[in-house]
């Protein structure tokens, strides 16, 4: 509208009493900028299963992550790969993944997770159950904790819940602790 009175003449006093607006952009909006132009090296490329993509701060410490995560169905196996923004805001560095080769992540595709933070440490942890399925009739779920710190995103396993099913229907349900040792399902 500016324009239109300006250019019928509308008088230079008009013109004067218009004040330039500044916005300045917040370090999200500045983060998200950063992540949005990198998306085409960080999309990954469908095959089999969809990946699934999420921005978040793992680690609390104001750089942005950018997460992708794919889900396979057969096995409830996942695939994980995450960036985080660098503290210039002008990279992304992709944080490395701690688990052996032949282990899947935990299932971290949810719409929540508890949170928890270790003062000691300065690091939070986010619990997810990790669903390992051998065969139809044998399939370990086990509880986690996934945490980012220093760039590295890695996982501890507290308990295990092992269920077998005989040729009959029958389920024989175990629990142990990470390191094999017989609890309760309470525990």
């Amino acid at each position: 509208m500016m324009v239109s009175l300006l250019a019928c003449g509308a008088g230079s006093a008009f013109a004067d009493e218009v004040a330039t607006v500044t916005v300045e952009a917040s370090d999200v909006d500045l983060q998200l900028s950063v992540i949005y132009t990198q998306l085409g090296k960080m999309v990954q490329k469908e095959e089999e299963n969809p990946w699934y993509y999420s921005v978040t701060d793992l680690d609390h410490d104001g750089n942005l992550e950018f997460v992708a995560a794919t889900l396979h169905p057969q096995d409830r196996s996942t695939n994980l790969n995450v960036w985080e923004l660098s503290e210039d805001r002008q990279a992304l560095t992709e944080c490395k993944l701690v688990k052996d080769e032949d282990e899947s992540f935990p299932d971290i595709m949810t719409d929540v997770a508890d949170t928890y933070h270790d003062k000691e440490t300065d690091t939070w942890s986010y619990m997810f159950y990790d669903n390992i399925v051998i065969s139809d009739t044998d399939v370990y779920t086990i509880k986690t904790a996934v945490n980012l710190k220093d760039g590295n995103i890695d996982y501890d396993a507290y308990a295990i819940q092992h269920v077998v099913a005989d040729t009959l229907g029958n389920r024989t349900v175990s629990y142990t602790d990470s390191n094999g040792i017989a609890i309760s399902p309470e525990q």
